[in-house]
């Protein structure tokens, strides 16, 4: 017998709640080792993420800022710390567009390309995706048939 909507969409909040809760515990980890450091760094990221996934963008971004702050060379670490700033709050669009590029540096893979540009398409700020998609093609980065950039 199928499970009504209602249902299934209280057990996937109640499984978002208990991950969200599992990840906080492990977030209580020492941080003084450099090894544990950067896993630490992204079980803050994936609670930002999960309250970014329950529109909670204002909780999140002190787990994403933590989380670049425990790693500051991980792309990913730099693109949702960005990301989330911005949705916060848009006038912070050069900082987020700072964290982008700084992610780029440290990984210039045409997915990373991609998901920023893509990014920017969907929060609507068209001149900064047409600037990313430039730089893109003057870097000699192959991005495939990106409608965005066409």
């Amino acid at each position: 017998m199928p499970t009504p909507p209602e249902e299934g969409a209280e057990r996937g909040r109640r499984r978002a709640q208990e991950a969200e809760q599992a990840f906080r515990n492990a977030a209580r980890v020492s941080e003084a080792d450099p090894a544990v450091r950067w896993r630490l760094s992204d079980v803050y990221r994936q609670i930002g993420l999960i309250l970014w996934e329950q529109d909670r963008l204002p909780e999140a971004l002190p787990y994403m800022a933590r989380a670049l702050e425990l790693n500051e060379r991980s792309a990913w670490a730099n693109i949702h710390y960005g990301k989330v700033l911005y949705l916060v709050d848009p006038t912070q669009a050069d900082r987020a567009a700072h964290f982008f590029a700084v992610a780029l540096s440290l990984d210039p893979r045409p997915d990373i390309w991609r998901n920023l540009i893509e990014f920017w398409a969907w929060v609507k700020e068209p001149e900064r995706q047409a600037a990313l998609c430039a730089q893109s093609r003057q870097a000699g980065v192959e991005l495939g048939n990106l409608k965005e950039c066409e």
